[in-house]
C-alpha cells in the first residue's frame, strides 16, 4: 500500500488519519469500469462500433 502522496501533515490537516486515500483511489478506480460499460453499451445501441455488436 503506497501512500507517498499522502503524508501525515496532510492527514493532520485533514483531521483524517487515514481516509483521504482510501476516496481518492475509488475515484479514480471506479470511473474506469463505468466508461467501459458505457462504450460497450453505447457502442452496439448507436450501431456505428461493429455490425456484429448491433444485432447481438
Amino acid at each position: 500500500m503506497r501512500e507517498p502522496r499522502v503524508t501525515p501533515g496532510l492527514a493532520a490537516r485533514a483531521g483524517l488519519p487515514v481516509v483521504p486515500p482510501a476516496p481518492r483511489r475509488w475515484r479514480l478506480v471506479v470511473p474506469v469500469k463505468p466508461l467501459s460499460l458505457a462504450k460497450s453499451r453505447l457502442a452496439p445501441a448507436t450501431g456505428e462500433h461493429r455490425g456484429e455488436l448491433a444485432l447481438a
